[in-house]
């Protein structure tokens, strides 16, 4: 067995998405380990192929050309194809697959046939875990069973939240799952910033601008907390781009919110470099959302200091409890608003030895020696 990893994601940075970003933090604190990593993605942004060092990127473009409805099944072909064939060529120690589509089935057979590690990592609920997945119809015609082929071929299955886990027990799969937090780069320096003196304070929200993830919530609240302070609210993440779920609804409310009046700025996609300096900046992180896997801004926002207020839900109350957190029911306005401000009036400290065990360095530790098992 090779000392090497294929990782598949249809997402990869400078594409903004979560589980591009774990693909990568991962890749690069194995290939501090020795491992080679090669990474197969999409190329969304026309950067091409590239990579440095342990790290090889592959990405497949998808053509500008071609109409809307049908690009999203053109990436889907084009992306697993080349994934089956680099994998049958290289024949890696492991296959990481991010993600559980039709695009995660090729590349699962091909690390079958070459006998490599496949792991396949579910990346939020009710998106593709199995109770999604082997619930897929299409035309009226289920093909669960087809469209999660790619669970029953993993060797092992990877769960971001407890919840997660234990209803994957009901699909079979239980010999296969693993339960691990995503990960996240720590330094001594972001562990304790002091919030005391920023002002104006700044409550930051960091995601794609959709629905799911309680935008609009978020949105319909603010007006509330800003009529009790000066604080603004930043918003960090696209609202535009290839991620099927954006749509023109929330760049409107959000304009509308501006011409109020009422100190929101929009930042856009933000490079993870500079992601530092505006957690730094934020007193409050605020992740209001309907569903997640195990989302990367709020373990960032806790390696910074924030006092976090986001929604009592699988992913979040993994890695965050009511002892160091503002926890809401997901959809409820009013209970946004007046964690907010509790949260600006009373900070909460992160727990720090929450926060020491979502260091990537140990994660990239656990995948090297217990998940893929390469030899040393």
């Amino acid at each position: 067995m090779r000392r090497s990893v294929e990782m598949v994601v249809s997402q990869y940075p400078p594409v903004y998405g979560g589980a591009g970003k774990q693909a990568a933090l991962l890749g690069e604190m194995l290939g501090a380990r020795g491992v080679k990593v090669s990474v197969s993605t999409l190329d969304q942004n026309r950067v091409g192929n590239g990579g440095s060092g342990p790290i090889i990127v592959h990405r497949t473009r998808v053509p500008g050309w071609l109409p809307e409805r049908l690009q999203q099944a053109y990436a889907t072909v084009a992306l697993s194809l080349r994934a089956f064939l680099k994998i049958m060529r290289s024949r890696p120690g492991a296959v990481h697959i991010h993600g559980a589509y039709w695009w995660s089935l090729a590349p699962a057979v091909a690390g079958r046939i070459v006998r490599s590690t496949v792991v396949l990592k579910v990346t939020r609920d009710g998106e593709d875990d199995p109770a999604t997945v082997f619930a897929r119809t299409v035309f009226g015609f289920r093909v669960g069973a087809l469209y999660g082929a790619s669970f029953r071929l993993a060797h092992k299955i990877i769960f971001l939240s407890d919840h997660a886990a234990a209803a994957a027990e009901g699909y079979g799969l239980q010999p296969k799952i693993r339960r691990l937090n995503n990960g996240v780069r720590l330094a001594q320096a972001e562990l304790g910033v002091d919030k005391k003196d920023k002002q104006p304070p700044v409550v930051l929200f960091v995601g794609y601008l959709v629905e799911h993830k309680g935008v609009k919530d978020l949105l319909r609240a603010w007006p509330s907390v800003r009529s009790t302070t000066e604080a603004e609210l930043w918003l960090v993440g696209p609202d535009t781009g290839f991620y099927r779920e954006l749509t023109d609804e929330i760049p409107k409310l959000i304009s509308s919110a501006k011409a109020a009046g009422l100190g929101i700025r929009t930042l856009g996609h933000v490079p993870g470099h500079e992601m530092a300096s505006i957690y730094a900046r934020a007193s409050v992180f605020t992740l209001p959302s309907y569903r997640e896997g195990m989302p990367n801004s709020l373990a960032e926002a806790l390696a910074f200091g924030c006092t976090v207020v986001a929604t009592a839900i699988p992913g979040i109350v993994d890695i965050v409890s009511e002892r160091d957190a503002y926890l809401i029911r997901p959809g409820s306005v009013a209970e946004l608003s007046e964690a907010l401000i509790k949260a600006l009036e009373t900070p909460l400290a992160p727990d720090r030895d929450v926060v020491r065990r979502l260091d990537i360095a140990t994660l990239a530790e656990t995948y090297d020696t217990e998940i893929y098992g390469l030899p040393r």
